[in-house]
């Protein structure tokens, strides 16, 4: 089965996610939106006017915190005996924080649904999202039946 395998990866992911992020700040890639918030960057080539380090948030988000959270997943809830529990987690967890840190970056499209602009990232979060959750609901349904047949 590739669940496990799948499983194994996407607790890794996280990782490989928060390196290449930190990369992206480093090379002043995906920069945010200006602000004037205390904490606004001034990078080279973007002018002179601060703007959210969306690639370090989304460093802490899809990357430290993400992997934290399957951390305690894998190793305290025993995620990793459900398959396709932990791949489905990763997705949701992913998508979640990709669709809160597309607020802060520069965007070059936006769609307008009944009034609420979105980007492309956040778009395309969305059938992450949802294949995410059905991979839950199937690992948590396989388990179920297993419960009742012992």
């Amino acid at each position: 089965s590739v669940w496990p395998v799948m499983d194994l990866v996407s607790a890794a992911v996280p990782i490989g996610l928060f390196f290449g992020r930190i990369a992206n700040f480093i090379n002043a890639e995906i920069v945010g939106s200006p602000t004037q918030m205390p904490w606004g960057m001034i990078f080279p080539g973007w002018g002179s006017e601060p703007r959210h380090p969306a690639m370090l948030y989304e460093a802490a988000l899809e990357g430290l915190a993400l992997f934290l959270v399957l951390r305690v997943f894998t190793h305290s809830l025993q995620s990793l005996k459900s398959p396709g529990l932990t791949t489905g987690i990763f997705l949701v967890g992913y998508s979640i924080a990709r669709i809160f840190c597309e607020i802060f970056k520069i965007v070059d499209y936006r769609l307008i649904v009944d009034g609420w602009p979105f980007t492309k990232g956040m778009v395309y979060s969305v059938p992450m999202l949802l294949i995410g959750i059905w991979f839950i609901m199937r690992a948590r349904s396989a388990r179920d039946r297993e419960e009742q047949a012992a």
